[in-house]
């Protein structure tokens, strides 16, 4: 929601209200559900018990929108009963909690850059400063990263010269390279029933 252009602006967003359509709003609403659900179960499928969500789309790509509104989204999304459920079967089948790391407020998420390699955005999170794992070692074993990418590029963006989340993970993985099907061939699609 930053640019008129995006495919997902022209869709949902109303210029003359400036903020969501009301008769996609529920749509919307679905959308970021959907993308818990997805989460939930990756984490679920790994056999991991943290995730670090970012607030996607509320931080460098919501510019056209109403302060605080993607944020109100993401956190109905997680607290409704339909997410609640499905969290509580997998927990229910994969014999552990899963933990949820979701910042609300700016800066969303812990991408400081401080060198390739390195989990900057991770080493300040919530887990190792509520004590929830032994070390950040430990938290990096443990956890799903969530990054806030724009489908319509390669993972990344514009990595050094783009200073969303995106960016801050292209330039210190090699996460364009392993979620692009042209140079990684062990992608493999995973269909998640919601």
């Amino acid at each position: 929601f930053d640019a008129w252009q995006q495919p997902d602006c022209a869709y949902y967003f109303d210029k003359s209200t400036q903020t969501i359509r009301g008769d996609r709003k529920e749509e919307f609403f679905r959308q970021r559900q959907i993308s818990f659900a997805i989460v939930l179960q990756c984490c679920h499928d790994h056999g991991l018990d943290r995730i670090e969500f970012v607030a996607v789309g509320a931080g460098a790509f919501s510019a056209l929108l109403p302060p605080g509104i993607v944020v109100e989204y993401l956190k109905s999304a997680w607290a409704s009963e339909k997410i609640q459920d499905l969290k509580s079967s997998l927990e229910s089948i994969g014999g552990r909690e899963i933990h949820l790391s979701f910042r609300t407020e700016p800066p969303f998420s812990h991408c400081v850059g401080i060198g390739g390699g390195v989990p900057s955005w991770y080493r300040e999170s919530g887990y190792t400063a509520q004590g929830q794992a032994d070390s950040w070692e430990d938290a990096m074993e443990r956890t799903l990263f969530i990054n806030a990418w724009d489908p319509w590029s390669l993972v990344g963006n514009g990595n050094e010269n783009d200073h969303s989340v995106d960016g801050f993970y292209g330039r210190q993985s090699a996460l364009s390279l392993l979620a692009w099907p042209i140079t990684n061939s062990f992608i493999q699609y995973r269909k998640v029933d919601f």
